[in-house]
C-alpha cells in the first residue's frame, strides 16, 4: 500500500508503525479522533439537508466534503 501510495503522489506524508503494540492510550485517541469524525459527518449531513429538503444524504453522501473540511482545518 504504501508503494502504491507513493507512486500516485511523492509528496504524499505517510506514517508507519511496525510492530509498536497498541496500547489503551493508543485506541483513546483513536477513539477521540472517530468521534470528531463523526461530528464532522453528521454536520455535513444536516447542512446537505438544508440546502436540499428533499434529499436523504447518507455519510457516503458528505464523505468528501467532511474530508475536505477535516484536511483543511487547523
Amino acid at each position: 500500500m504504501y508503494d502504491l501510495l507513493k507512486d500516485n503522489d511523492p509528496n504524499i506524508l505517510t506514517v508507519r508503525v511496525s510492530g509498536a503494540s497498541r496500547t489503551p492510550r493508543h485506541q483513546g485517541c483513536v477513539e477521540r479522533q472517530n468521534a470528531i469524525v463523526k461530528q464532522i459527518i453528521q454536520k455535513k449531513i444536516e447542512e446537505m439537508k438544508l440546502r436540499f429538503p428533499k434529499s436523504d444524504p447518507g455519510w457516503v453522501d458528505v464523505l468528501g466534503p467532511a474530508t475536505s473540511a477535516m484536511n483543511n482545518s487547523v
